[in-house]
């Protein structure tokens, strides 16, 4: 001892390891060593939820002794959850002043909102990189979610049922957006069942903003144009109600604030998002239903991207024409209305429209742009465009080729540029169909 110099040390008899008792947990808060209710309930559980600089500590040790005191393992799933450290990969500390207070981050931007933003960063075996731009994505998507609700509810007269037998459904749109509901639910049970919580939350956020709001819910406005007693009208408005209710259930455990007040305010069927059991469409809908539509958002995303890569307003009215060339293709009457209505498209009455073609399969569409577009200057804008993005793909490209500079430069910086590279290439494509497009309707012309 430093202190009065003797050598007959005693180790202090009343200690216990901390992790000695907390192996103990599992089983001991329950009533062991006597055989209680809740042991003979709640011991063995199924799944622990735990960080990864605990394992040795306490989860080891809390299956030996489980297993030597009650013969049983205490779970058997542990999900391994990940550590939030800030945007650039740092542990927060009051020193570095790169804190993120999350109960600050909930008063600004909404619990669900930040609840949505971690599911979605919690991928295994990577560190969550929390950033205040991330929580403000997640709460777009909640406003988002609000706002189509907000539509369905001034769609849909009060009471509407959901639909009774799905497969039933004739309008394109609904057959489309039942079966791309039936993917999602079946993607979404295996991403939820196997713990991968990041999964389930991205394909909720990319079914309803890229495939519901962004498509359907516009697809849907012309068939609320019709008479109140119209078949189609009807079917749409209960189609809605089935899809609603199922997204509100699909997103209740990512967001259960907004999805449950959603729910009451509509009066769902549900009642209650959470409450009932998720509607299981696999297996209940014709094989192909969707197939229709999918051409449909294949024509109309050739016309978006003209319109981008020409300038075109999205308001501007295109004249245009469709050209379908085998059978398979579909009936042009039942596409034509989706086609003007999502592409701004007016429908030309010539028989010969001279114009860009925007060609998908088993046809194209022709695009009257006369005064819309010089196609000449076009051509040549389209041209230093494409040069321009080439210089800037071989200065980035040439940057990433440098092993000094991969090596010293923050990993979020390489990475940024690697991904420019790709949407560099992605937009020089876009580019260089639109100008081959130009220059064969100016050899035709010429």
């Amino acid at each position: 001892c430093p202190r009065c110099g003797g050598v007959n040390l005693v180790r202090d008899p009343d200690v216990l390891d901390t992790w000695f008792s907390s192996a103990l947990w599992p089983f001991a808060t329950m009533g062991w060593p006597e055989e209680t209710p809740d042991l003979r309930r709640f011991y063995p559980t199924h799944l622990l939820v735990t960080g990864f600089d605990i394992l040795f500590f306490w989860v080891a040790r809390m299956i030996m002794m489980g297993l030597y005191l009650t013969g049983k393992v205490p779970f058997r799933d542990v999900y391994i959850h990940a550590l939030v450290r800030d945007e650039f990969g740092q542990k927060m500390t009051k020193s570095r002043g790169n804190v993120v207070d999350p109960l600050e981050l909930m008063e600004r931007f909404g619990t669900d909102a930040f609840r949505l933003s971690l599911v979605l960063l919690a991928t295994p075996g990577r560190d969550i990189r929390l950033a205040v731009e991330r929580v403000e994505a997640a709460r777009n998507f909640v406003s988002k979610l609000w706002s189509a609700f907000r539509y369905i509810s001034l769609a849909v007269p009060p009471g509407t049922s959901p639909l009774d037998d799905p497969a039933a459904c004739r309008g394109i749109a609904n057959r489309w957006i039942l079966s791309e509901l039936a993917r999602l639910e079946t993607a979404y049970r295996e991403a939820m069942e196997s713990y991968r919580y990041d999964e389930g939350a991205l394909l909720v956020y990319r079914f309803t903003w890229s495939l519901f709001c962004d498509w359907y819910l516009e697809a849907t406005k012309g068939d609320f144009e019709r008479e109140a007693a119209d078949p189609l009208r009807i079917e749409t408005a209960r189609t809605l109600v089935t899809v609603g209710s199922a997204l509100l259930d699909l997103a209740h455990p990512i967001m259960p604030f907004v999805t449950e007040e959603l729910s009451r305010l509509l009066n769902f069927s549900n009642r209650c998002a959470g409450r009932g059991a998720l509607p299981r469409l696999a297996g209940r809908l014709p094989e192909g239903g969707g197939l229709a539509f999918d051409r449909i958002r294949t024509i109309v995303g050739s016309v978006r991207q003209t319109r981008s890569v020409m300038k075109i307003p999205p308001t501007q009215e295109i004249p245009a024409a469709l050209v379908l060339e085998s059978p398979s293709a579909g009936d042009p009457e039942e596409l034509w209305p989706f086609i003007e209505r999502l592409g701004r498209l007016s429908r030309s009455g010539e028989i010969d429209l001279k114009g860009l073609r925007a060609p998908f399969r088993d046809g194209y569409l022709v695009l009257g742009l006369e005064g819309l577009v010089d196609y000449s200057r076009e051509a040549d804008r389209l041209e230093k465009e494409i040069q321009k993005i080439g210089e800037k793909i071989a200065e980035v490209a040439g940057r990433l080729g440098r092993e000094d500079f991969v090596r010293k430069a923050p990993p979020e910086v390489v990475e940024k540029d690697r991904t420019l590279v790709g949407t560099l290439e992605e937009d020089r494509q876009g580019l260089t169909v639109a100008l081959a497009q130009l220059r064969a309707f100016l050899g035709e012309t010429s």
